[in-house]
């Protein structure tokens, strides 16, 4: 196992790398200057010859690219083109706000989503299965963006329960869940939709099993054959389904975070997509990027810890 996580450790590192070499000379090829963008139109040929120089434009694409891969390994990501701070700075001020929404709306949709997955299983055809299913096949039918209105429409509107936009203070625990609850539940609701349909699932597959009678037949308790037995068994597939939609998530706190108005990296993208912030969005997306690589590589180390059948080599 050891070995096998070092070999996949390395193994990511050639995977960021081809990351950075697509990212950095995809944002190269698309029409219009850095510089001209930055300083519009109506800007100088001097004004922008010099703008280039101070960014380093004007070198060579090689040059650029050593430059900014030495800048990426002593974690310095440049400036940004429009405000002139360190980006790796605005990204350590945004990453704990969709940090904190991402963990949040997988705890709801692992918690919530195993746990009626196994009640619909377990009460198969039965009015817990219906009212089960339905809540599934709603939640996949249900855009991202459009249950986050609605629920600001219901819970903040209508009720005033929870506040609609904002994220709060950090430094202030309750009024930051406080803030995280209404876009947590946007990205939770549909996860535990899906995590409720594959549980079941697997559930029903799993308890058919002889290995299950077997348990039964011993006289285990019912709550040892389930968790011990039967569910252990099938979290292989629930872990293959959490694990893709970690980074589903991920991708959807960039609309969610729009939608609330989170200072989060999503609003941060988007910003940087706007103003034409080449730097800003190609450091953004790397930071997406490195983020999924890692949650790919803890997926497939879970695997090992669950089901000791799966032999590394």
């Amino acid at each position: 196992m050891f070995n096998y996580t070092i070999r996949k450790i390395l193994f990511v590192i050639p995977t960021v790398f081809i990351v950075v070499i697509i990212l950095f000379f995809m944002l190269r090829i698309v029409p219009g200057d850095p510089a001209m963008a930055v300083l519009g139109n109506e800007a100088t040929a001097e004004t922008v010859k010099t703008l280039r120089e101070e960014l380093g434009l004007d070198r060579p694409l090689y040059i650029q690219f050593s430059n900014y891969l030495k800048g990426i390994v002593q974690g310095d990501l440049g400036k940004s083109l429009i405000t002139r701070t360190s980006i790796s700075g605005e990204i350590a001020a945004a990453f704990p706000y969709t940090f904190g929404l991402v963990v949040a709306s997988m705890a709801f949709g692992i918690v919530f989503g195993i746990s009626i997955g196994i009640v619909t299983a377990l009460k198969r055809n039965t009015i817990f299965d219906y009212l089960g299913r339905i809540f599934s096949l709603a939640g996949l039918s249900f855009p991202v963006f459009y249950l986050g209105l609605l629920l600001m429409l219901l819970l903040s509107i209508k009720l005033d329960i929870l506040p609609a936009i904002g994220a709060g203070d950090l430094g202030n625990p309750g009024e930051f869940s406080k803030h995280l609850i209404l876009p947590a539940l946007s990205l939770g609701l549909i996860m535990t939709a899906y995590v409720t349909r594959l549980t079941r699932s697997s559930m029903l597959d799993v308890i058919r099993e002889d290995y299950v009678t077997t348990a039964r037949a011993k006289g285990l308790r019912e709550s040892i054959v389930i968790f011990r037995h039967a569910l252990k068994n099938a979290l292989i597939s629930i872990v293959t389904i959490v694990g893709m939609y970690t980074g589903v998530n991920f991708a959807g706190s960039i609309m969610i975070e729009m939608i609330f108005a989170r200072p989060g990296m999503g609003k941060l993208l988007i910003s940087a997509i706007k103003q034409n912030d080449y730097t800003m969005v190609q450091s953004v997306i790397l930071v997406y990027c490195v983020i999924i690589v890692v949650i790919n590589l803890i997926t497939d180390l879970v695997y090992g810890m669950i089901d000791p059948r799966i032999v590394y080599k």
